[in-house]
């Protein structure tokens, strides 16, 4: 039970991180969701790696243009 609960949450993150990635591209692109989408799958599978992993790397890119310098103080 434990890891039907443990595989279920890890799905959900995964699904989460795609679409927040296909926001993301979305915005940035300006073009629309299945578009965002397939650029998501097509980098992807010319990688040959999982498209939750693009979908990561895309998240933690906007993140680190985002992030204070270290030792910024608000």
């Amino acid at each position: 039970l434990r890891n039907n609960e443990q595989s279920l949450t890890t799905a959900l993150e995964a699904g989460r991180e795609t679409s927040m990635a296909v926001g993301i591209l979305m915005e940035r692109l300006q073009i629309d969701r299945v578009q965002a989408f397939e650029k998501l799958r097509s980098e992807a599978r010319s990688n040959r790696i999982k498209i939750t992993h693009i979908a990561n790397a895309v998240l933690l890119s906007v993140e680190a243009q985002v992030k204070p310098a270290s030792g910024t103080t608000h």
